[in-house]
């Protein structure tokens, strides 16, 4: 039935978003910082620390990339889109104005 592969894709999707959120790194970081700033730990101690909290954020986000990524469809990209981008992406050589410095 069609309605119960959406809701498996729709949970499988919750999965994904989760493990990725899941990994914690903002608030192991800002401790390890704070425990260090303050005194509270020393640098070989926040070492370890950072270390830790960055290897347990990849665990996570490769089970996530790897079991539950969501299936997406190509992009199809228009005429216009393509103009859209290339004018957004093109700098310009050289800033008006900017050979009446002296």
């Amino acid at each position: 039935m069609a309605g119960d592969q959406s809701v498996q894709d729709f949970e499988r999707d919750g999965i994904y978003t989760t493990l990725l959120m899941s990994t914690g790194l903002t608030f192991g970081t800002i401790s390890a910082l704070f425990g260090l700033t303050n005194h509270v730990i020393t640098q070989q101690q926040c070492t370890i620390l950072m270390t830790t909290v960055i290897g347990s954020a990849t665990v996570p986000t490769l089970i996530a990339q790897r079991l539950f990524q969501p299936d997406l469809p190509p992009v199809e990209r228009t005429e216009e889109d393509v103009e859209v981008l290339s004018r957004l992406l093109v700098r310009p050589r050289s800033l008006p104005g900017a050979g009446d410095v002296q």
